[in-house]
């Protein structure tokens, strides 16, 4: 074991509380493990938006409706050294943590409602009805650094937990919802923490080679910014979302 990796546990230990010396109490066994962990999923975000006018069809208004799909994975897996002290684990990155590998791509439906123009005011007589041209849409897949971190809480039983840092994901200039120079943001489009429950036990019982795969899906809602744990109705006006995330983490011990 290097000098690093001593130096690295040692300070994992008392962050634990250990006691150490030849005073210490006794205390739980502690064993140390190296592992590799791998993530992988996908965050589909279902939207619909209309404007107040709809579907009146004597005013202006847009409608449409759409996904945005995020997909994410790691370059590589993550090594960690892990201290397994009764009940309790911990993990020590070896490296700094690098982003994920994420695509992104939308897919749209979108309608435009206008009434009318003329050329001058005071009404159409002696001329010609003006119809708005509008941009079609163009909606590129695009490829995002997800930024995502691994961690266990401290606590009995270690909760393994997902986190992701924010991400900018409005890239398209004309992709519905965002178009023609309004932006209309999707609050649901990243996704959130995932805990995965009590792992420490679990990984403590793998032998070297052996892989703890865990899978989580979580559902959100949200109405014009305002989250929700269910998924509202996609119709009516306003901004309506219903985000479902499904990861996959798959824990290996190495050594």
């Amino acid at each position: 074991m290097t000098r690093v990796r001593l130096t690295t546990l040692a300070a994992a230990a008392a962050a634990l509380g250990l006691a150490t010396g030849a005073g210490a109490q006794s205390v739980p066994t502690v064993s140390r493990v190296d592992l590799e962990v791998d993530v992988t999923g996908i965050h589909v975000d279902r939207w619909h938006f209309a404007d107040d006018g709809y579907p009146d069809a004597g005013r202006t208004w847009v409608e449409g409706k759409g996904t945005q799909t995020l997909g994410l994975s790691t370059r590589r897996p993550v090594r960690f050294h892990a201290m397994l002290v009764g009940g309790r684990l911990l993990l020590v990155p070896t490296a700094a943590p690098k982003p994920l590998n994420g695509s992104l791509r939308r897919t749209q439906q979108w309608h435009h409602n206008d009434v009318e123009q003329c050329d001058r005011e005071g009404g159409c007589d002696g001329e010609v009805p003006v119809v708005p041209l509008h941009v079609k849409p163009n909606c590129p897949a695009k490829r995002v650094d997800v930024p995502a971190s691994v961690q266990v809480t401290p606590g009995a039983g270690g909760h393994l937990k997902v986190t992701f840092g924010a991400m900018k994901l409005d890239l398209w200039s004309n992709c519905p919802p965002d178009i023609e120079g309004i932006r209309r943001p999707l609050t649901l489009a990243q996704p959130l923490l995932l805990d995965f429950g009590a792992v420490a036990h679990r990984v403590g019982r793998l032998g070297r080679g052996e892989t703890l795969t865990l899978k989580h899906s979580h559902q959100m809602g949200a109405t014009d910014g305002l989250l929700a744990s269910s998924c509202p109705a996609l119709s009516g006006t306003g901004m309506h979302e219903c985000a479902v995330t499904d990861i996959t983490v798959e824990v290996t011990r190495v050594r």
